[in-house]
């Protein structure tokens, strides 16, 4: 498979670069404007390395695995506690997640009609406020469709988010620093998924409420709503160029 234009030409391999875009789009004058602006969107982007924005996306990722993963390992034994059996908790996992899969299909028509970053922030608040309905929503043992509804909502919101989150950082970075710094964001939402579990079982086991177990994961994804907000970029209907003209500003 050969390198794309836009790799050859962050290493100033003009006369490569020249040939795969050619591949793609036939002959290319030797003037083209657009080969000028990749290479110095290039040049650009190579000389910034984007600290800034990896620690701020990094931030969001460690929330997100610390809630995604704390609240999904935790809530049969939160269920049970809530007054359900091992058998109903477990079940109504399972069937949360089985109605949560159509609605995927929803997450990706709102992204493609809307803005991923708007959407990431939408869903970040949803799954902040679910925790509360989830907390209201006990009734002694009863099975009541609130209760399924919470659950439902939560693990929808919670898998869209890292769903969408993997395409958002893919837009965000330019290519000639996307692999190193997505993955670095990556790594620290596994970081997150190690410490929530254990965090959020240690409330568990200390004996808190179940307010006190909420509370935490509410935190965790109204942080994440709030670095999108503030340090998220607009990508719909933009260029990688264009995007890359924001570094500037973003860092």
């Amino acid at each position: 498979m050969p390198e794309s234009a836009r790799y050859l030409l962050a290493r100033n391999r003009l006369k490569e670069a020249r040939a795969a875009a050619e591949t793609l789009v036939g002959s290319i004058a030797k003037t083209a404007t657009a080969m000028t602006l990749l290479r110095a969107v290039a040049d650009f982007t190579g000389a910034r390395r984007l600290y800034g924005r990896t620690l701020a996306f990094g931030l969001f990722a460690f929330a997100w695995g610390l809630a995604n993963y704390g609240f999904l390992t935790w809530v049969p034994t939160l269920l049970r506690r809530m007054g359900y059996t091992g058998v109903a908790a477990s079940g109504y996992l399972a069937l949360s997640a089985l109605i949560a899969i159509p609605a995927f299909a929803v997450t990706a028509h709102i992204i493609a009609r809307w803005s991923t970053r708007w959407t990431l922030v939408a869903y970040a608040i949803g799954a902040a406020l679910t925790p509360g309905v989830l907390g209201t929503s006990a009734t002694a043992g009863k099975l009541t469709p609130l209760i399924l509804l919470a659950i439902s909502s939560l693990v929808l919101f919670m898998i869209s988010i890292g769903g969408v989150f993997a395409f958002y950082t893919a837009e965000v970075f330019p290519t000639a620093v996307r692999v190193g710094r997505s993955g670095l964001v990556s790594a620290t939402g596994r970081l997150g998924g190690v410490v929530g579990p254990y965090l959020l079982g240690r409330l568990l086991a200390s004996g808190n409420s179940m307010l006190g177990f909420l509370i935490p994961l509410a935190a965790a994804l109204v942080v994440t709503a709030l670095v999108v907000t503030v340090a998220g970029l607009e990508t719909r209907g933009r260029s990688l160029e264009q995007i890359a003209g924001d570094e500037s500003a973003a860092g």
